[in-house]
């Protein structure tokens, strides 16, 4: 049986340390949040906060003595609290401030500061700030910033390859970013369609026909190779039709009207020869004067419409 005197040594020892470590907590979370910009200034001043408060992350970090993972959390935790609770108020249709997506970005930043290798926050954040915030720009740079961290989730090159197909209409950056998401393990079989789709749209179908060969020539499935050899006679056939355009166009620009079809280009020496259709169909021109073929579709993807003015 524990002697009382040893209690009570025990007691005076055990409650000054209880509140000196919570005194010690009160003040880092109160010197934490004065960090913190206000959530009174503008959202274009909270972009810019993070590059402005270079000394005050190390100053945090000298409050966590080497412990820069919980200090992560803390702003992680900060980060799913400001975005819930908006998100509850929309379904509980309450009145609600609307979100500060740049405060968002601002927590987002500093998490990935301070734990650089936390790849799942990148993907969050990246997606909240375009999908629910329309702040693509801000999504672009968390997930740009996570690239060199995400071997294990392929949604990060595939976010960017969203926002710059979708929403910036480059469907160049697009196919880069989503090349580099279909060579995760794990990453959607029809990516490197979706690839291929990408560069052809963007005027380039010699990229996406060598990205495609490199993906058949390491392919050691037969029933997959054919596969991608069907992709290829798509993207074959995508380019004639892309260079009829350009001819049917220089016929304009020279003759000043369009031609009424295939033939006036081959006859006036716009085309070399009857192109043969790689399908076994043939090319035409539709009523609007833009190449067809008689056995596929334009490799034409789905973008989000354009604002009229």
């Amino acid at each position: 049986m524990q002697h009382p005197e040893n209690s009570k040594i025990s007691l005076s020892i055990f409650l000054p340390l209880t509140f000196l470590f919570g005194a010690s907590l009160y003040f880092i979370h109160y010197h934490l949040d004065s960090l913190e910009p206000s959530k009174h200034i503008s959202a274009q001043t909270k972009r810019n906060f993070h590059l402005q408060q270079k000394n005050g992350l190390i100053s945090e970090r000298n409050f966590t003595f080497g412990f820069e993972l919980l200090l992560a959390d803390y702003h992680w935790l900060k980060f799913v609290q400001e975005f819930g609770k908006s998100q509850r108020s929309q379904s509980l249709d309450t009145y609600q401030t609307p979100i500060d997506y740049g405060y968002l970005y601002y927590l987002a930043n500093k998490v990935t500061d301070l734990d650089p290798q936390f790849e799942i926050s990148y993907k969050i954040a990246g997606l909240v700030l375009a999908q629910y915030g329309n702040e693509i720009e801000l999504s672009n740079k968390i997930l740009e910033k996570g690239l060199p961290y995400s071997q294990k989730l392929w949604e990060i090159p595939f976010y960017l390859g969203f926002n710059h197909f979708y929403f910036l209409n480059d469907s160049f950056k697009a196919a880069k970013y989503l090349e580099l998401a279909s060579l995760h393990a794990l990453a959607p079989k029809y990516f490197p369609h979706l690839v291929s789709r990408l560069y052809s749209e963007a005027q380039t179908p010699d990229t996406a026909l060598a990205f495609i060969d490199s993906l058949k020539n390491s392919e050691h499935d037969p029933i997959t190779a054919v596969r991608y050899e069907s992709w290829a006679i798509e993207l074959l056939t995508e380019k004639d039709l892309q260079f009829i355009d350009k001819q049917v166009i220089r016929f304009f620009d020279e003759k000043k009207y369009y031609p009424t079809g295939m033939s006036e280009l081959v006859v006036d020496g716009y085309l070399p020869f009857f192109l043969k259709e790689y399908h076994g169909g043939y090319y035409y021109l539709d009523e609007n004067g833009l190449a067809q073929s008689s056995e596929m579709e334009r490799l034409k993807l789905y973008r989000k419409p354009k604002k009229s003015d």
